[in-house]
């Protein structure tokens, strides 16, 4: 997946995923595909000024069997909030539903808005900023080729400047951690990075 990832179309219900807003603003969006013969759903939800969230979903009656979330729309999911899979086991359902979407042209492309990147010689690097649901925040590191397709992605999982999980990629943790330290860097002489009581954030576009 490229930077400007999937935001899927038709409706769903907030309740069901546990979100609280209720705002007229608020869009609800769905997308429906067949895996291992059962139905899966993957459902994106925004919530303004928040940028949208995708879940997989699995649903038996008024059950979720399986229920994930993609924090910040790359494509992978990062959380499974419901089920008895690994996380890569559903993320190959995910990607799976994605590639369906595609196909059938059932998306919409999307920029993240907490994003900061640079062009390199060989393509560009990038560090993208989100907050999980109880208020805590998250970096992603991504490193992308000339073809603008991601082919290093490694999360800071505290934003606390410190590279922790090799999420995509070959390049390990300790010839990446150079790499994002000189683009926080970057970012906060730009004043697009803040770094707050240690912990460092990409400012909205």
């Amino acid at each position: 997946m490229n930077r400007l990832t999937t935001l899927l179309l038709v409706s769903v219900v907030l309740s069901q995923l546990g979100c609280a807003s209720t705002s007229s603003q608020d869009e609800m969006n769905t997308f429906s595909f067949m895996y291992d013969n059962q139905e899966y759903s993957i459902v994106s939800i925004k919530i303004p000024p928040d940028d949208p969230t995708n879940y997989l979903l699995l649903r038996e009656q008024n059950t979720f069997i399986l229920r994930a979330r993609d924090n910040n729309l790359d494509g992978v999911l990062d959380t499974l909030l419901v089920g008895n899979v690994s996380l890569d086991q559903a993320n190959e359902i995910y990607s799976h539903g994605l590639s369906q979407a595609i196909n059938k042209g059932r998306y919409n492309r999307y920029e993240p808005s907490r994003i900061y990147a640079l062009q390199v010689e060989e393509g560009s690097h990038a560090i993208q900023s989100y907050e999980q649901p109880i208020g805590t925040w998250n970096n992603r590191f991504i490193i992308y080729n000339s073809d603008n397709e991601i082919e290093v992605s490694i999360r800071d999982q505290k934003a606390d400047g410190t590279l922790d999980h090799i999420e995509k990629g070959q390049q390990d943790l300790q010839s990446s951690q150079p790499l994002y330290d000189n683009l926080l860097e970057a970012g906060i002489q730009q004043g697009r990075i803040a770094n707050v009581n240690g912990v460092f954030v990409v400012s909205k576009l």
